[in-house]
C-alpha cells in the first residue's frame, strides 16, 4: 500500500513539472520525506494548484489494524474402534443315535374257528316270513325270535301258497343247508310255531343233488 501512494505522488509530481515546463516558470518543489512508523499512516498531501507548494497534512493517528488469522475449527477426531466382524456361530443339534428300527410284520387276528356242527339242532323253528330266518338256521338258533303262528296245512309244500309266510321255503332251505353241513344223507328235526307249540317231527334227505321231505302226512322233492 504505501508503494502505490509513493508511486502516485512520484507521477503526480513529474506531471505538474511537465506542465510548469510549459505554461510557468519553474518551481522547485521540494519532496517531503516522511519516515512512517508502523502504526502511524503515510501523510497525505495536497498539492497547491496556483503555489504548487505542498501542503502538509497532519499526520492523522491510526488504529493499528490487527489481521485475524483466519479460524479453523477441528472437527473433533473420533477414534472409531476397529470392527471385528466374527464368523457366525453355528449351533449345531446333537446327534442322536437312532436304534435300528424293527419292522414288525403285521399281526393278523385270526378269525374265531368256527366248529362246524356235526348234528342236526333238534328243533326247526317256523317264523315269520321276510325276517332274518335264513341266518338264523345257519346259526341253529333255537329261541323263539320271530317265530310264526301256523297250523300245517300245503303251505309246506308250495311256495305258492301264501308266499309272504315263506313257510315252504323255510323246510327246504332247513333240510338242504344241515345235511350239506353235516355232510349227511338223511336226518330229522322237530318242528315248532308261535306258543312254542310242537307241531310234529320233519324228516329229510339227499340223493346227490336232490332232496326229498316229509311232514304231517305231506311228502314232496325238489
Amino acid at each position: 500500500m504505501i508503494i502505490l501512494i509513493i508511486i502516485l505522488a512520484i507521477g503526480v509530481v513529474a506531471y505538474l513539472l511537465f506542465f510548469n515546463n510549459k505554461n510557468m516558470p519553474i518551481t522547485t518543489t521540494m519532496m517531503t520525506t516522511t519516515t512512517f512508523r508502523p502504526t502511524t499512516m503515510m501523510p497525505t498531501t495536497t498539492f497547491s494548484p496556483t503555489t504548487m507548494m505542498p501542503q502538509q497534512m497532519m499526520p492523522q493517528q491510526m488504529m493499528p489494524t490487527t489481521t485475524m488469522a483466519p479460524t479453523t475449527t477441528i472437527a473433533p477426531t473420533t477414534t472409531i474402534a476397529p470392527t471385528t466382524t466374527m464368523a457366525p456361530t453355528t449351533t449345531m443339534a446333537p446327534t442322536t443315535t437312532m436304534a435300528p428300527t424293527t419292522t414288525m410284520a403285521p399281526t393278523t387276528t385270526m378269525a374265531p374257528t368256527t366248529t362246524m356242527a356235526t348234528s342236526i339242532p333238534p328243533k326247526f323253528i317256523i317264523r315269520n316270513g321276510g325276517t332274518n330266518w335264513r341266518q338264523l338256521i345257519e346259526n341253529g338258533d333255537q329261541s323263539e325270535t320271530n317265530i310264526q303262528g301256523w297250523n300245517p296245512d300245503y303251505q309246506t309244500v308250495s311256495p305258492d301258497v301264501a308266499p309272504y309266510n315263506e313257510i315252504a321255503l323255510q323246510f327246504r332251505y332247513f333240510a338242504q343247508y344241515w345235511l350239506n353241513r353235516t355232510n349227511s344223507t338223511e336226518g330229522s328235526t322237530d318242528v315248532y310255531t308261535y306258543g312254542p307249540t310242537f307241531q310234529g317231527k320233519y324228516t329229510f334227505r339227499r340223493n346227490g343233488g336232490n332232496f326229498t321231505g316229509s311232514f304231517y302226512g305231506y311228502s314232496w322233492s325238489w
